[in-house]
């Protein structure tokens, strides 16, 4: 507990209660209100409640509503309030004081878990200068920056319900968590070199390049010596300068952070970046890079003044920027399908000290990775997981799981107890960020549910409404959890294709119920009935006997689009992915839905014209073959044994291979599989048909050679994306649009953007010698049960059309997206005539497609309707948890028991 004694008490005159809910444990709330009465002269108490945070002021009434103004105004960094409930209460007579009171414990709360922040300027300041006590300490932290979530065991946040409570703090730190006036005042992971967690560097010689001078091996005769830091021989400083002995020297170091293990290189080392891909068979997927400060970003990439603020956040995440041409091929192996980078700043002191350490050791020697002048340091910085397994958490565990990848290990003793990955983003300019993976920085901040109401019906009470846990589905998946008409999203969970990855879903299940302190009484999961995600839910529902609700996998994906948007009124909704279930047993993927959140009904009107598939599977590892079975099936390819092979692929004309899109290592169809592949169209043997957007992305690309196979999801559509901007269009003088428009084989290039990708619109697309347009837009349906459909088809065959005309292939790219989003954006507007809404909400993993986003919320404002987009959540199924948690809401008590 700590107190003041006021200097001149006036006479108390007014008692006023705040019971503050919101994000208010762990980020310095109750230090700011002890200073904000200390400094008003106000005495009463502070402290955490299962309510929230109550405070109780007591002083003159001019006094106390300064004291309420800073509350809602001038609140700490990482503070936020949802509801502040205010009441008078009786003077309490002769009070001394103003006072932080004991935590309340209980197992229901009513405050919001705070995210794990990077690290604050001041102790960066710390951390770098030589006369602090903190100087080069790796754990530094403060009230406003540091650990939080990822710490955590349970409500409240304080020291004892967090891994630091085997960390008892020295005289000084414990001064510092005393003093109200100190920024580290009642910071719970306050620690310092004396009392707080250690680093040690541990080598793995059976993997460490023998060239790489500096790495010295691990000669502890323990199996496991690294597991604790007494077993060390390299700790501290030294430790450091060992890790940065692996980097500097080539090798790949797997690094403890804040919410789980890196795997990190030199990123301008080509052999190690190799080695790296090859042992988490990884062969094309880009990695992320951290550089040391938002200087050397700018100087990787371009960086515009939206990139630089998601950079420079809190939150720190990784930030998808465009790589400057001049620095491509010094990066080729780290994105090697686009010219886009995903770029993160530090944002532990960990990761400054190691930077430090790296940079001098490179300045100290005069090997080949010496950095040339005027280009920054950059570590390949991804996630320390062999592939489609969670990040490694613990020490023994990473250990055991990364030593046939890592070469050394830089290792503490601080315990993670929840994985948390870091976040992905990128700027789309007119929509905002775009979120390719929400966790670390984001996670658990929670998402306001809206509460609809049907006609006739009463209003729902927040109190009466049921608990909910919703499973994800099962590529990107995450879990979702309510309370009340708020849910909380979990962390990126990963692909459940693997054992680990559910029994880490089964984690965050337990972790995030009990730092809720809720009790879930519904369940929800997935339609599709292979699905792990929602065997897991099944069965957790059978167990504790609790309904479970099944949710078709794109009405999941209308209604995660809603409630981010707080949207509850009837809306129709794109949902645009790759193949899903539905619910007559196809495989859906284009949808035209209308949702009426009210009742709970989502009605299918269109979708996308299907497309053959085949092989499954295999159709959707190779796209060639849906390629292959769409120009059979418009006759372009009457004979296939008579087509000849340009570029990797069979095509009855000459294609030249794009450039800048990484090498072409998959060879052509042999005419034996092009032979196989058209007797199993002809007779629909293993052809399955999908209406999915994604897989039209797939064709399109492979038809223009980009992507023949693919080697991790949405590759083929990352690279129809890019062909539409070749590097050197850049630098081209900009062509007259009406030049263009009369037929002109160029481009229409962005002179003076610095490389910066306007959005598109009629005087910056491409020419081209098609029309704008595809008529008839919509189909009639073909059967008395069907439904009308998009003329994707058509769309297709106008780009067979345009390489016919000699287009080029960046040309057909640019004109596919374009057509693409005004057709969709035409039918949305015929439809939303038709039924009287006037929103339209976007989502599914084709929208990470940041050129369709822009596009079709473009053409939908043109049309004077108000497209509703992701913001906070991905688009992809990172987002289905959330639709299923408010589809179950506005359909409870309909479920079934399991």
């Amino acid at each position: 507990m700590a107190a003041y004694p006021p200097t001149s008490p006036p006479a108390p005159t007014a008692r006023w209660r705040f019971t503050v809910q919101g994000q208010v444990q762990g980020v310095g709330f109750r230090p700011f209100v002890f200073v904000q009465a200390a400094e008003l002269g106000l005495s009463g108490l502070v402290g955490n409640t299962p309510q929230g945070v109550n405070i109780e002021v007591q002083g003159p009434p001019t006094s106390l509503e300064r004291f309420r103004h800073a509350l809602h105004h001038s609140l700490p960094p990482l503070a936020r309030i949802t509801q502040c409930l205010q009441e008078q209460l009786p003077v309490v007579p002769h009070e001394a004081g103003f006072c932080i009171a004991q935590s309340q414990d209980a197992s229901t709360h009513n405050v919001l878990i705070s995210p794990d922040t990077g690290m604050c300027e001041a102790c960066g300041n710390d951390i770098s200068q030589p006369h602090n006590r903190r100087f080069g300490y790796a754990f530094t932290n403060c009230t406003n920056c540091g650990p939080r979530y990822s710490i955590t065991r349970h409500m409240p946040y304080d020291r004892h319900t967090t891994s630091m409570a085997c960390f008892p703090m020295c005289p000084a730190c414990q001064q510092e968590y005393g003093n109200p006036l100190n920024r580290r005042f009642h910071a719970q992971p306050n620690a310092c070199p004396v009392c707080g967690p250690k680093v040690w560097y541990v080598g793995t010689p059976h993997n460490a390049p023998q060239q790489h001078a500096g790495i010295q091996p691990n000669t502890h005769p323990n199996t496991h010596p690294g597991t604790h830091p007494e077993n060390a021989a390299l700790q501290g400083a030294q430790a450091m300068e060992q890790a940065a002995a692996l980097l500097a020297g080539g090798g790949i170091l797997a690094l403890k952070g804040l919410g789980g293990f890196h795997l990190a290189c030199h990123a301008f080392c080509a052999p190690a970046v190799g080695r790296l891909r090859q042992r988490k068979n990884r062969p094309h997927k880009p990695f992320a890079v951290m550089v040391p400060h938002l200087h050397a970003a700018q100087t990787l990439a371009h960086v515009s003044a939206e990139e630089e603020a998601l950079l420079c956040s809190i939150e720190r995440p990784i930030v998808l920027c465009r790589l400057r041409p001049a620095l491509r091929p010094l990066l080729a192996g780290i994105s090697p399908d686009t010219p886009h980078i995903g770029i993160m700043l530090p944002y532990t002191p960990l990761h400054f000290v190691l930077f430090q350490a790296v940079q001098q050791r490179l300045e100290q020697s005069n090997t080949s990775l010496a950095l040339p002048h005027n280009v920054p340091l950059a570590l390949v910085m991804t996630s320390g997981n062999p592939q489609g397994q969670p990040i490694c958490l613990g020490n023994r565990e990473a250990l055991q799981r990364l030593a046939p990848l890592a070469e050394g290990f830089l290792l503490h003793n601080r315990d993670i107890l929840i994985r948390v990955d870091d976040s992905v983003v990128r700027h789309v300019p007119g929509c905002g960020p775009l979120f390719y993976r929400r966790a670390r920085g984001f996670v658990p901040q929670p998402t306001a549910l809206p509460l609809p109401q049907a006609e006739g019906q009463e209003s729902v009470q927040p109190l009466a409404l049921p608990c909910i846990v919703a499973a994800g589905a099962d590529l990107k998946n995450t879990l979702c959890l309510t309370k009340g008409p708020i849910a909380f999203v979990s962390q990126h969970i990963g692909d459940m294709d693997s054992l680990e990855n559910a029994l880490f879903h089964g984690e965050i299940h337990t972790h995030l119920t009990s730092l809720l302190g809720v009790t879930p009484t519904l369940a929800v999961a997935d339609a599709h009935p292979g699905y792990a995600s929602s065997a897991h839910m099944e069965g957790w529902s059978a167990e504790h006997g609790v309904p479970l609700l099944r949710v078709q996998h794109h009405t999941a994906h209308a209604f995660a689009v809603l409630a981010e948007n707080g949207h509850s009124a009837p809306a129709l909704a794109l949902t645009l992915d790759g193949t899903g279930y539905s619910d007559d047993g196809t495989l859906w993927g284009g949808e035209m839905l209308l949702c009426h959140p009210a009742n709970g009904v989502c009605t299918r009107l269109a979708s996308l014209t299907p497309l053959a598939l085949p092989g499954g599977e295999a159709a959707i590892r190779e796209p060639w073959r849906i390629a292959h079975a769409l120009l059979l099936d418009l006759g372009c390819l009457a004979c296939p044994e008579a087509t000849h092979t340009t570029g990797g692929y069979p095509l009855p004309w000459c294609l030249p291979v794009a450039e800048g899109l990484g090498p072409r290592t998959f060879p052509a169809a042999t005419p034996a599989a092009l032979r196989l592949l058209g007797a199993m169209l002809q007779k629909n043997i293993q052809c399955p048909t999908s209406s999915s957007l994604g897989r039209w992305f797939d064709a399109v690309a492979a038809l223009l050679g980009l992507c023949l196979h693919v080697t991790y999801e949405g590759q083929a559509a990352i690279r129809l994306e890019e062909a539409q901007w070749p590097e050197e269009e850049v630098q081209l003088k900009t062509i007259p649009v009406e030049s263009a428009k009369r037929g002109s084989r160029g481009v229409t290039p962005f002179a003076g953007t610095g490389g910066q990708r306007p959005p598109i619109n009629e005087n910056t697309i491409h020419s081209s010698p098609f029309p704008h347009t595809v008529a008839p837009l919509l189909l009639p349906p073909a059967h008395a049960h069907d439904v009308p459909r998009f003329n994707t088809r058509a769309l297709f065959h106008s780009c067979v059309q345009a390489l016919e005309q000699g287009s080029t292939p960046a040309q057909v790219a640019a004109l596919f997206h374009s057509q693409l989003a005004h057709g969709l954006a035409s039918v949305a507007g015929t439809l939303a005539k038709q039924h009287s809404v006037q929103h339209v909400g976007l989502a599914g993993g084709c929208l990470q497609n940041a050129t369709l986003l822009r596009l079709l919320c473009s053409q939908l404002r043109t049309q004077g309707l108000t497209p509703l987009y992701h913001t906070q959540l991905p688009p992809n199924d990172g987002s289905i948890a959330l639709g299923q948690a408010f589809y179950a809401l506005c359909r409870r008590g309909q479920a079934h028991s399991a």
